[in-house]
């Protein structure tokens, strides 16, 4: 039975409320036995996924999807607000599902429980209380202020190439999605061409992209519908496809 290690932000959760929709619940469909270790965290960044294949990797997956995310989500602890701390772990005294075992749904319970991003913090419903508030809105001019150069471009390409070359260094088949981080924007020309050059850096994405899917979800996004954004069967039946022709399932 064929583990495969999935590691992404929203687009890679599933919706209760949309079952059999989402891609990896079609690829269990097409692909017999086949168990799907879903690390995925609705508005995680590219650290929180980098941490969710570090963390996944222990639980010997035989292949791993990537889904990588806008730049410029800063992330941070949840307890360090006590917003945070009284909404996200209030119920984790008395929840009784996950026992002593290393599982992974204990770990993405504890991922959802530590981390947020500036991504959920900038919603409406997040300003409740004066002082996370007021903490809140600089963290939101650091995110803006973040956007306007390529600093974190640059760290999510290392964090994007170091995982590609942890799945080659372990022998372990993987397919990855960009996502995110050419959404919408110049990346190919602007940052691949101008700004690995001017710090003396070789394109090493060259030597992955044909594990690269094509389809990018970020395309088809919808404000209304499910937590994973893209309601369409036929392209997260595409997604799926393509995710198990690289992965040769």
């Amino acid at each position: 039975m064929p583990k495969i290690l999935l590691c992404a932000d929203s687009f890679g959760t599933t919706d209760p409320q949309y079952p059999g929709v989402h891609f990896s619940e079609k690829i269990q469909q097409k692909v017999k036995d086949c168990e799907i270790i879903n690390l995925s965290q609705a508005g995680g960044s590219n650290f929180l996924i980098e941490l969710q294949m570090h963390q996944g990797l222990q639980l010997k997956p035989d292949a791993v999807i990537l889904l990588f995310t806008s730049p410029n989500r800063l992330t941070f602890q949840s307890h360090q607000s006590n917003f945070y701390k009284k909404k996200l772990f209030e119920h984790s005294k008395h929840d009784k599902r996950f026992n002593n075992q290393y599982s992974w749904s204990k770990i993405k319970n504890y991922n959802t429980r530590t981390y947020l991003t500036s991504t959920q913090i900038n919603t409406p419903s997040m300003f409740n209380e004066d002082d996370f508030a007021q903490r809140a809105k600089k963290w939101y001019k650091d995110y803006w202020l973040l956007k306007q150069n390529y600093i974190n471009d640059l760290k999510d390409y290392f964090t994007v190439i170091n995982l590609l070359n942890l799945c080659k260094l372990n022998s372990i088949p993987f397919c990855f999605s960009l996502g995110g981080i050419i959404y919408n924007r110049q990346w190919h020309t602007d940052f691949r061409t101008h700004v690995l050059t001017d710090n003396h850096l070789t394109d090493e994405l060259n030597d992955h992209m044909t594990q690269s899917i094509s389809l990018n979800l970020w395309d088809h996004y919808q404000n209304e519908g499910p937590c994973f954004h893209v309601d369409d069967h036929d392209i997260q039946s595409r997604f799926a496809d393509e995710c198990i022709e690289k992965l040769k399932l």
